[in-house]
């Protein structure tokens, strides 16, 4: 997977941080806070865009990844309409232990940065991993955390997690299209409007919110297909 980046350097609470900026094309990309879960929305370039962010992460442990997001048009008809909030989003390795209330310090003191094309295997995420079916047990750290900042979801994890997870990502980039075409964008069961293909990202522990503790905080990151931009 290769994509056109920005990489930039910065210092924050004395260390020197790497920070590789992902553009805005191709595709589309929103991150809307639905007060119960996050939902990434994008279509299928933009959902291309995130896989191979996501594969960056995985194989980047001292990489901040950056997709600057929240002022990039919403798909229309979100559940909430004009209440929904949009977030950034950033990817991190767990052994980084970048503290996400330092992100709006560290991201004004980023260098201008150079341009940069990144490559991961295409292969990357197509089988599961080894710890896949593990991290849910209490022994394992292989899972993923939530926090939101600054504007901004942070995304944490090892290595296996972001894996274990860039397998669901893959398989709704695989199977979306088709399943979208076939059943139609506004098919109904039972009455009630069906939302597009979806993958919900489970953490081991409950979403924290950083700047934000309510008990309506979202606990989970949902991820639709949403191709047209009408969702």
């Amino acid at each position: 997977m290769e994509q056109r980046v920005t990489v930039h350097q910065g210092r924050s609470g004395g260390r020197q941080y790497r920070v590789v900026r992902v553009g805005d094309r191709p595709g589309r990309l929103s991150v809307l806070d639905e007060q119960f879960r996050i939902t990434v929305y994008a279509d299928r370039a933009g959902l291309s865009r995130l896989l191979a962010a996501w594969s960056l992460a995985a194989r980047s442990p001292h990489t901040l990844v950056h997709l600057p997001l929240r002022t990039r048009p919403a798909p229309a008809n979100p559940p909430l309409g004009d209440r929904s909030v949009r977030y950034d989003l950033v990817l991190a390795h767990h052994s980084l232990q970048f503290p996400p209330t330092g992100w709006k310090h560290l991201r004004s003191r980023l260098d201008p940065g150079r341009p940069q094309t990144t490559r991961t295997p295409d292969a990357d995420f197509t089988t599961a991993p080894a710890a896949t079916g593990r991290r849910h047990h209490r022994e394992t750290h292989d899972h993923l955390r939530y926090d939101l900042a600054a504007h901004t979801l942070f995304v944490t994890g090892s290595a296996p997690a972001y894996r274990d997870h860039g397998v669901a990502l893959r398989d709704l980039l695989a199977t979306a299209p088709a399943l979208h075409h076939t059943l139609g964008p506004f098919a109904s069961a039972g009455g009630h409007e069906r939302r597009g293909p979806e993958t919900t990202l489970l953490p081991a522990q409950p979403l924290r919110h950083t700047l934000r503790h309510d008990a309506s905080a979202p606990t989970v990151l949902n991820v639709q297909y949403c191709p047209d931009w009408y969702c």
